[in-house]
């Protein structure tokens, strides 16, 4: 635990107010992420072809110690963040900063028992850091007096205390069980594909829990979508965090990269972006440099996707989100389910539902997966909107397993009522056979949409009850209008759902996918290597391939293709 100075005081370097710090012999206040900073400049070298050379801290350097170990919890004194990730393109010094980290993470640690842990898949790669720690130790004579490089075992270890290390691990080596890192290095994190990496990723993640004030790091470069779902997990853990999603305090997280939203890809702006170490980002990578590879990539188009993805930093073969969510969120309806206490009985009452006519859009997906059913209202004259009122389920014996993997909080989305948990093992589609025969009751329900696969159990029992089932099949031809339609009403602010957490995440998961011939759809996540679920819109464009624009006379300017009246077996082709 870091210690608590007699009384709050400005930090002597970086002049912030502090409650933990180090009160120096000469008086002088000394913040714990300045700390680092001066530990950094004042004992560290540069490796490589600069061996030798001080350690001059660049801005991005400099502010990711000064939040990483400066960042303190009040109550407790320990260190916020906990969880790191760190994504750069290539050439900007990392391996070079994560070793001088483990360097001083030995070095400036209470003394007895600290373990710290360089990984990587490889042990080529580990060594990579491990041989720039050492390069940094031997062109200092006070480390080198604290410190003892062991070259054969790649370990460095402290001269008072010899169970005190920095230590190498990979996944094509041995592994331990027993690992016990105080701070854990992953490096290059899009290398860890194997089942043998991702069994040390956790032994390095879950050994430290016991700690009271462990860190654990991951830093890397972009890679291939799929190569590491590991990997690629993580991204998706920053893009919920982005999009408000979740909430995690101890995670910190920066990832530096080319916006082709706002930039060309071959321009100098996208460089800046994506290197945090360029020139007019106050660091040493020379634009002229970059420039040379970019001309190469725009006159060989071969070369164009390796200077994507290590110089612009960009993930190869990641479709681009389809929804803004600034404006998914603005289609509240005067209501946020994310910070509002109520839930969707109470948006019945709210928006003067009931009795209003429907159509349920329904997604089965698997049964031991996130299911959804979304009621749509069609706009009337009083609102012009169209309503969505989402309901989901889940089988209750894997919320836990599917909470780890997904990194969502579906536990508190089930308290809240937003996700229904089925006893067993897989979702009972009596429960959603229920709620749609309640929908019946409560409002004007037309018709229920549903994809072909794996759903006639649900659909031949209500069509026998009398209820209109449409089937709806699952390709371009009859998800494109529904699709477009749907980014139509969100952008046009037309589709109001009170910003249901479930439904929030699905639209923040989804992606497109055209077939060449102006047609679009969702892409369905692969489910063995993603966390993404796009369920609840899946059943909103099922839904909403039952709306039609009607005749000019009318007041509302869409209506549904059914009637209550209408009893239909199953059908396969969509009414236009």
């Amino acid at each position: 635990m870091n210690v608590r100075l007699p009384k709050p005081d400005d930090c002597s370097f970086c002049r912030k107010r502090v409650l933990f710090g180090i009160r120096t012999k000469t008086g002088q206040v000394l913040c714990y992420g300045c700390r680092y900073c001066l530990f950094f400049e004042r004992h560290l070298s540069l490796s490589d072809d600069f061996a030798g050379q001080p350690f001059k801290l660049i801005p991005w350097e400099r502010d990711a110690l000064q939040t990483i170990f400066g960042t303190i919890d009040p109550e407790t004194g320990l260190r916020e963040y906990t969880d790191v990730y760190l994504r750069m393109a290539k050439k900007n010094a990392k391996t070079t900063w994560v070793a001088g980290l483990a360097v001083g993470a030995l070095v400036l640690s209470a003394g007895e028992g600290t373990k710290i842990f360089g990984a990587a898949t490889a042990i080529k790669q580990a060594r990579y850091v491990f041989d720039a720690a050492a390069s940094m130790v031997r062109h200092s004579p006070m480390l080198d007096r604290k410190l003892q490089v062991i070259t054969s075992t790649g370990r460095i270890v402290r001269r008072d205390f010899k169970d005190s290390a920095y230590s190498v691990v990979s996944a094509d080596g041995d592994i331990n069980d027993g690992m016990n890192g105080s701070v854990t290095i992953q490096d290059e994190l899009h290398r860890w594909r194997t089942r043998k990496s991702e069994e040390l990723y956790q032994i390095l993640k879950r050994g430290s829990i016991a700690r009271e004030d462990d860190l654990h790091i991951d830093i890397t470069t972009a890679g291939e979508k799929n190569e590491s779902p590991l990997c690629w997990s993580r991204e998706e853990y920053c893009d919920l965090i982005e999009k408000g999603v979740i909430e995690d305090k101890s995670f910190y997280f920066k990832r530096w990269q080319a916006d082709l939203s706002k930039y060309e890809w071959d321009s100098r702006e996208a460089r800046v972006a994506a290197n945090p170490s360029h020139e007019d980002n106050g660091g040493y990578l020379k634009d002229a440099k970059l420039e040379k590879l970019c001309r190469e990539a725009q006159n060989d188009p071969r070369k164009r996707s390796q200077y994507f993805r290590y110089n612009l930093n960009l993930w190869l073969d990641a479709a681009e989100g389809a929804i803004d969510m600034e404006r998914w969120a603005e289609n509240h309806g005067g209501y946020d389910l994310r910070k509002d206490p109520i839930g969707n009985d109470d948006l019945i009452g709210l928006w003067n539902l009931a009795e209003r006519p429907c159509i349920a859009g329904v997604d089965l997906s698997s049964t031991i997966d996130l299911t959804a059913l979304v009621l749509l209202f069609p706009p009337n004259a009083e609102d012009g909107m169209f309503t969505v009122l989402p309901f989901f389920w889940m089988p209750e014996a894997r919320v836990r397993e599917r909470e780890l993997r997904d990194k969502v909080p579906y536990s508190q989305w089930i308290s809240r009522g937003f996700i229904t948990a089925t006893p067993g093992e897989a979702v009972d589609y009596r429960s959603i056979a229920a709620k749609i025969r309640w929908a019946a009751q409560m409002f004007q329900l037309n018709e229920t949409v549903l994809d072909p696969w794996n759903s006639r159990q649900l659909s031949t029992g209500l069509i026998d009850e009398g209820y209109t089932c449409i089937e709806l099949r699952q390709g371009f031809q009859s998800l494109s209008a529904p699709t477009k339609l749907l980014l139509q009403l969100y952008l046009d602010r037309k589709l109001r759902h009170a910003c249901n957490p479930v439904l929030y995440w699905n639209a923040s998961c989804a992606s497109l996918k055209s077939d060449g011939n102006d047609n679009i759809r969702f892409i369905k996540p692969d489910r063995s290597k993603e966390s993404k679920r796009i369920d609840g819109m899946a059943a909103l464009v099922n839904a909403l391939s039952r709306v039609i624009e009607p005749a000019a006379n009318t007041d509302v300017g869409f209506a549904f293709v059914g009637t209550q009246s209408e009893t239909k077996r199953a059908e396969s082709t969509l009414t236009a």
